[in-house]
């Protein structure tokens, strides 16, 4: 198949203002989702059990919340209390029971340890609400069902069984508490009483009406707690009702910071940029079957958005940048033609998305351009987005990824933002604000729910800068299990302490997203070219790492997102290991020695 590319109207302006297009996704293995399918089973029985387990530890901790409550203040009564010593004994027809009071003493003891247990952890609660107000501007069955049951039903069962297993016991028998602790003894229960039991079941009743909505919970993904509760903090006493009754009903929460973005009614833009070279054609099927079901996925979201405008809707296009795209057939004929590698992914569209939909797709050809920088093709995909791959031609622009990440910059906020003549500066500001580029490698492997979480967290905290996934290493043998220890250590540990301080210092570049303002501040100094040894080990052998230092030396926090996974091909051999390291070492060197001083 041969594609000969013919001029737009653009081609012939005077360019400085040359076309520049989006950084690598990289691809994963095609094998992964034939064993995400054969382990389907498995994730749902791990995710029954982790239901279940949660379920449990949420009742079980509010039934000892309230039963610590009642023991506690129990001990603050000074009235005679029947006290059963240890070494009683039978003597003379009598068991070794007395009746005692409390000293005085001891009641302030126990009146301290209810002050550590509940009022010290709420002055702590009470001191993060306020700098909340000062600082911060105006699961379903497992988390909704022990609210309720722990209020009434099991929290009295509880204690009916403990106090009438104490009223029975003899000072020669086993006990449940030791016999110098005890709960309040309530009068016996007559028949007369019996309406304090319809009395306690129509509270029951109306307190779970009253609460039904955290069974349907409308709040965005990973909303900070000040969205979620009324209150920002909780009662120790009623810890359960609290935590049902707090919970917003409708989850509106006035964001002044977000006001002028819903004023202006604007869609975020998120631009999936991925970078290719010498990718192999299974690479390149994991690569593009990732782009094809996001794409299917938006489609979804666009048709749902039509009719409910509450969900989180986003505008989507995705570009691919080919480095040395083009080849000479021979030293008489100089004209450029494109090489195996990008005809490879010419052909592997369709396949892909007759493979991701089941049926047999024929796309239309793509449209061909001529850029300054070689050529652009350009997809409809089936979910009416579009795909354009840009085809870098080396004689005409610098090779190597970083260069190809500061053209798609310039491309995505110079050329489609800054240089729209439809827009004011204000409007400009805001549509860079809401822009946002996932950067990805050529052999990535994501899913749409993990790209809306990434972008989720970049559209709550608007301090943030960027915001990476968790990665997970995909390949065979000994260094490929090196490396998953590796990578785990890295993204439990690391990232996710560095997270909690908002400066993650490598966010890596197969699965990052990152903020167009903020991109803006640092772009000049991103587009530096290597001068010096300690240039290159800076710029070019860690390119991920450069820009996360720049956006934290620019005062952008730099976060991670545990939640957002993707999976990515990792080095099998001890010559690609080497030849990695040797290029992520010098690098993480030199930007950290670079960020301390």
């Amino acid at each position: 198949m041969t594609y000969h590319f013919h001029s737009s109207n653009q081609a012939g302006r005077n360019d400085d203002k040359w076309d520049v297009f989006e950084d690598p996704l990289e691809i994963l293995d095609t094998d992964s989702d034939q064993g995400n399918d054969k382990w389907k089973g498995v994730q749902k029985v791990t995710k029954l059990l982790i239901c279940i387990i949660t379920f449990f530890v949420v009742l079980i901790g509010c039934v000892i919340c309230k039963a610590s409550l009642l023991f506690v203040t129990a001990h603050l009564n000074r009235k005679p209390k029947l006290y059963c010593h240890e070494n009683g004994s039978v003597a003379d027809g009598e068991l070794g029971e007395f009746v005692i009071t409390l000293s005085e003493e001891e009641v302030v003891t126990w009146m301290w340890i209810l002050v550590f247990i509940y009022f010290v952890p709420q002055l702590a609660t009470f001191l993060r609400s306020s700098r909340i107000l000062l600082f911060k501007k105006c699961l379903r069955i497992s988390y909704a069902i022990p609210l309720h049951l722990s209020g009434v039903v099991t929290t009295l069962g509880f204690l009916i069984l403990s106090l009438e297993n104490n009223n029975n016991i003899k000072c020669d028998s086993l006990q449940t508490f030791p016999s110098y602790l005890f709960l309040n003894n309530p009068n016996v229960f007559e028949i007369e009483d019996i309406w304090l039991i319809f009395m306690g079941l129509f509270l029951l009743g109306s307190y779970i009406m009253t609460t039904c909505h955290i069974y349907i919970p409308q709040n965005k993904v990973l909303a900070s707690t000040e969205k979620l509760y009324v209150r920002p903090y909780y009662d120790p006493f009623l810890i359960d009702q609290d935590l049902a009754m707090n919970r917003r009903l409708y989850n509106k929460f006035l964001d002044i910071e977000n006001v002028s973005n819903s004023k202006e009614n604007v869609v975020p833009m998120l631009y999936v940029c991925g970078t290719m070279w010498h990718e192999t054609k299974d690479e390149m099927l994991t690569f593009l079957k990732s782009i094809i079901i996001l794409d299917e996925h938006h489609c979804l979201t666009r048709i749902g958005n039509y009719f409910n405008k509450s969900i989180n809707y986003y505008r989507l296009e995705s570009h691919i940048v080919f480095d040395d795209a083009f080849t000479k057939t021979s030293q008489r004929n100089q004209e450029a033609q494109m090489n195996d590698f990008v005809k490879e992914l010419i052909n592997s569209v369709d396949n892909v998305a007759s493979l991701v939909y089941n049926n047999d797709i024929k796309l239309k050809d793509p449209v061909k351009y001529v850029t300054p920088y070689g050529g652009k093709l350009e997809w409809i995909l089936p979910g009416k987005t579009k795909l354009v791959v840009h085809l870098k031609d080396n004689n005409k622009v610098r090779s190597r990824k970083r260069w190809s990440q500061v053209m798609y910059m310039y491309y995505i906020l110079g050329h489609r933002i800054i240089e729209r003549n439809d827009l004011n500066n204000t409007q400009k500001e805001l549509e860079a604000e809401n822009t946002y580029i996932l950067s990805v490698d050529g052999d990535i492997h994501f899913r749409p729910k993990g790209v809306e979480m990434l972008l989720e967290q970049m559209k709550r905290d608007k301090t943030l800068g960027a915001a990476c996934g968790r990665v997970h290493p995909v390949g065979k043998g000994i260094f490929a299990w090196y490396q998953k220890f590796e990578y785990a250590i890295s993204y439990w540990l690391y990232k996710a302490s560095e997270n909690i301080t908002g400066c993650v210092l490598c966010c890596p570049g197969c699965f990052t997203i990152y903020r167009g303002s903020a991109i803006m501040s640092i772009l000049k100094k991103l587009k530096i070219r290597s001068s010096k040894a300690v240039h290159f080990m800076k710029f070019d052998h860690g390119e991920d790492r450069w820009i996360s230092v720049l956006l934290a030396l620019c005062g952008y926090k730099v976060g991670y997102v545990a939640s957002a996974d993707a999976c990515t091909n990792c080095p099998e051999s001890f010559g690609e290991l080497y030849n990695q390291r040797r290029r992520w070492i010098p690098s993480t060197t030199a930007n950290i020695t670079y960020l301390t001083l």
